[in-house]
């Protein structure tokens, strides 16, 4: 995971978010750690590290805690929300409670507490867009579980981890399905409870996003409004609990719209090719800090096996195996040019293989893709592309100091900006640190997939033209 132009840092203790919550229960009810120990007979030192997120509480401890809550809240009056946010951080929904209450409890105190906690049923969830079930031959990629961990940790009581999540990549890389997966994470349903807002692309990018969006959350404008103040009203409550996800975004211009003046709890996520100019318009309306971008890149040779063995419904033998490793390691293990191994003919996939080998382009619409993608960018960042497409016609790392070189001498400092944002759109991708003349140094290399589609005689005619053309309408490199 990464935040702005660094890796970001999750919170070290992942129960962070329950234990901010635990210690103003406790100065709200006016009981000191060492009471609570002492109620409890646990050590101090237990209760220091619930505090601290460094362990939770066992389900008879956390029922103990709540019943305390329960016995004191009509005088200091804890709100149900902030219950519900604080058992959420450590995986329990409203039901499970009901439910640990029922197998723990004597009778009667269970009768007490399930009296208590039916009062606290959270809202029906909100009608949304419907959310595509995770498809059966869905491959996780490393990085899912982290994205799905930064949309529901907090940094502290009502203030969430993470308020806007970018997803970027190349085409064909698995944003979407990604995506889906997590949505459908139930840590992340009970987290986002009144509901999830999933936007696809035809309407994200559409003339009627607002109406479509007022119309499913049943948001109407009151006399004099328009619909852009109803919506405005609407996700500024700052108990509203949504998480709105916008597919394939082209431009910044939804976000703004959609998110000026959100709640606090109110959380985005995006999957777009066009990562830097979303990321501009999070940054515009969220503290840098709690805007956190991925950019998805090739499977693991393991993930890639799973992949092929889930779409052929059959185990790889030796053979096979060897032959996919081939095209897997030529093309960065990019899910798109797997597509063709699906194929249970092993003949296929050696002409997949020979096809890459002799520099010949198996994938015409990565390709084309690609191109639009490209085309996409900021003049900037199309001249820092063409540039490094130019000079290097084969796959290579490189640190900022030689891309400076590359980019018309600029300063390294400069060139690792242009690196990063180029990075973010999965252009290319860092590497590693290496040592490099006697000191470490961030390298980077052309995304493998992009060498494959674009080096060729035909696309080398492509982007030299296009380097050219940005040269002479004299489009400035320097951020």
């Amino acid at each position: 995971m990464k935040q702005s132009e660094t890796n970001p840092k999750l919170q070290q203790h992942p129960w962070l978010g329950f234990g901010v919550n635990l210690k103003g229960w406790l100065s709200a009810l006016e009981i000191p750690n060492a009471n609570l120990a002492r109620d409890l007979k646990v050590n101090e030192s237990t209760v220091s590290d619930w505090l601290a997120g460094r362990k939770k509480p066992s389900p008879l401890y956390l029922l103990q805690i709540l019943d305390k809550v329960r016995s004191k809240n009509e005088r200091v009056g804890i709100h149900r929300d902030t219950i519900l946010d604080a058992l959420v951080n450590l995986g329990y929904g409203w039901e499970d409670i009901r439910n640990l209450a029922k197998d723990i409890l004597e009778k009667k105190d269970e009768t007490i507490f399930n009296g208590w906690w039916a009062q606290n049923r959270p809202p029906t969830p909100l009608r949304v867009f419907p959310v595509q079930d995770i498809s059966i031959n869905y491959t996780a990629f490393e990085e899912t579980e982290s994205i799905a961990r930064a949309l529901i940790s907090w940094r502290g009581s009502r203030e969430r981890q993470c308020r806007a999540l970018v997803l970027c990549g190349l085409t064909g890389m698995g944003k979407t399905e990604t995506a889906i997966a997590v949505v459908n994470d139930a840590r992340v349903r009970n987290v986002y409870r009144e509901g999830v807002l999933w936007v696809k692309s035809d309407l994200v990018n559409g003339p009627d996003l607002l109406a479509r969006l007022c119309a499913a959350v049943d948001v109407k404008p009151d006399p004099g409004e328009d619909l852009q103040d109803a919506w405005r009203n609407w996700i500024a409550d700052p108990e509203r609990r949504v998480l709105l996800v916008l597919d394939d975004v082209k431009t910044g211009g939804p976000i703004g719209a959609l998110l000026q003046g959100a709640g606090p709890l109110v959380s985005l996520l995006v999957t777009t090719q066009n990562g830097k100019a979303i990321l501009d318009a999070c940054y515009e309306l969220f503290p840098r800090e709690q805007v956190i971008w991925e950019t998805l890149k090739g499977f693991s040779p393991d993930t890639a096996r799973t992949f092929i063995e889930k779409r052929t419904d059959r185990l790889l033998s030796d053979e096979e195996w060897e032959t996919m490793r081939r095209i897997g390691k030529k093309s960065g293990w990019h899910p798109q040019s797997l597509h063709s191994t699906t194929s249970s003919d092993v003949t296929t996939w050696r002409g997949v293989v020979d096809a890459v080998e002799r520099g010949g382009i198996p994938f015409p619409k990565v390709r084309a893709d690609v191109i639009a993608q490209i085309e996409m960018l900021d003049g900037r960042l199309q001249l820092a592309i063409a540039s490094l497409l130019k000079w290097m016609l084969f796959p290579t790392c490189f640190g900022a100091l030689y891309a400076g070189a590359v980019l018309g001498g600029k300063p390294p400092e400069v060139a690792k900006l242009l690196l990063t944002d180029l990075e973010i759109s999965g252009l290319i991708e860092s590497l590693p640190a290496a040592s490099s003349i006697g000191f470490v140094d961030q390298m980077w290399r052309i995304t493998p997939i992009i060498q494959l589609a674009l080096d060729n005689k035909t696309d080398f005619k492509w982007y030299k033209k296009l380097w050219l053309t940005l040269v002479v309408q004299q489009t400035s490199i320097v951020g």
